[in-house]
C-alpha cells in the first residue's frame, strides 16, 4: 500500500509556521503592519522572496526523492494478454495477432486492439484488467462532475487516463482508470485533498461518458509552464506564490510534473483543505513540466 505523505493541517485561524529566523511577530511590528498572514506555502508564512526560497528548495528536493510515488504493488503485473492466455480467453495465435496489429500500427492500447481485432466485448476486457491489477470497476451511477471537477487539474488526470468519480459514504475518492492504476497521481491527490482515495477501473464507455461530464463543469484555473532546469522552476513557483499571496498552498509531484495549488482567501480554505474544493473561486492551479536536456 502507498505511504501517503502527509503535509501540515492548514488552518488560517492557527498560528502560522514561520519559515525564517527573522519572520517572527515583531517582525511584523517592527513593519509597522497589524497583521501579515500571506503568502503561505506548506503552512508557513513568507516575509519575502528570500524567505521563500528556502522553502522551495526543500520542498523541490522532498517531491523529487519520492522515487514518482511509484509503489512496489504496482510493478510486475502480468501483461493482459498473457492474463487472457492463461485464462483460456484467447489463443496463442489470436494474442500474436493482436501484438502484431498494435506493433504495426505503432499506437493503441492492447485492449482497444482486442476489441478491434477479436472483437472482444468491453466487460470481458474490464473483468480482465480489474484482475490484472487486483482492484475494483466503478459504475458512474452516482457521478458527482460539479465536485469532481475540482479535485485535480484535467491535464494531470488526461495523462494519466484517470477520472474521479465520487465521494463514497466512507468519505474517500473513487478515482477510475482506463486500463492501469497510476500510483504517482494517486499518492499525490491524497495529499493535494487530504483524503484517501479508493482506485479502481472503469468501463470504456463509462470512462469516456464520466470525463465528458466532469469536463463541462466549472474547473480551477490553471496555469502551465515548461521548464528544463531546477532554478527556473524555483523561479516560477517563489513568482508565483509572492503575486497571488495565498492563505494556503500546497505542493506535490506527479512524475516529471509540479503541481502547486493556492487557496486565495481563507473562505476557500474548505475546513482544513481536506476534500475537493466546492468552488473554483479564489484558488489557482499551476503546472510545472520539468523536462531536463538529454545528458
Amino acid at each position: 500500500m502507498p505511504v501517503v505523505a502527509t503535509e501540515p493541517r492548514i488552518n488560517a485561524k492557527q498560528n502560522l509556521l514561520y519559515s525564517h529566523n527573522a519572520c517572527t511577530p515583531g517582525w511584523k511590528h517592527r513593519l509597522g503592519l497589524r497583521s501579515v498572514n500571506r503568502p503561505v506555502f506548506e503552512g508557513a508564512w513568507n516575509c519575502s522572496p528570500t524567505c521563500l526560497l528556502p522553502r522551495i528548495t526543500s520542498a523541490i528536493k522532498r517531491e523529487a526523492g519520492d522515487g514518482c510515488g511509484v509503489s512496489r504493488q504496482y510493478q510486475h503485473r502480468l501483461p493482459l494478454g498473457l492474463l487472457l492466455l492463461q485464462q483460456g480467453t484467447i489463443t496463442q495465435e489470436e494474442l500474436q495477432i493482436v501484438l502484431q496489429a498494435q506493433r504495426t500500427a505503432g499506437h493503441g492500447r492492447f485492449g482497444d486492439w482486442l476489441r478491434i481485432i477479436l472483437h472482444m466485448d468491453e466487460s470481458t476486457i474490464a473483468r480482465s484488467l480489474a484482475r490484472q491489477w487486483s482492484c475494483p470497476i466503478f459504475g458512474i451511477t452516482d457521478l458527482q462532475p460539479a465536485r469532481m471537477a475540482l479535485l485535480a487539474p484535467a491535464q494531470l488526470l488526461h495523462a494519466s487516463e484517470a477520472v474521479p468519480l465520487r465521494i463514497s459514504l466512507e468519505g474517500r475518492i473513487h478515482l477510475a482508470f482506463r486500463e492501469s492504476l497510476d500510483a504517482s497521481l494517486a499518492i499525490a491527490i491524497e495529499r493535494m485533498a487530504g483524503i484517501r482515495l479508493d482506485k479502481g477501473l472503469a468501463m470504456a464507455h463509462d470512462f469516456e461518458e464520466a470525463r465528458e461530464r466532469i469536463e463541462e463543469a466549472d474547473a480551477i484555473p490553471v496555469t502551465e509552464h515548461r521548464v528544463d532546469n531546477t532554478p527556473a522552476l524555483e523561479d516560477i513557483l517563489v513568482r508565483s506564490i509572492m503575486h497571488s499571496q495565498p492563505v494556503a498552498s500546497r505542493f506535490v509531484r506527479v512524475h516529471s510534473t509540479f503541481w502547486l495549488r493556492m487557496w486565495l482567501e481563507e473562505a476557500t480554505l474548505n475546513n482544513g483543505i481536506a476534500g475537493p474544493p466546492h468552488s473554483p473561486i479564489d484558488i489557482q492551479d499551476v503546472l510545472i513540466h520539468f523536462d531536463p536536456p538529454a545528458q
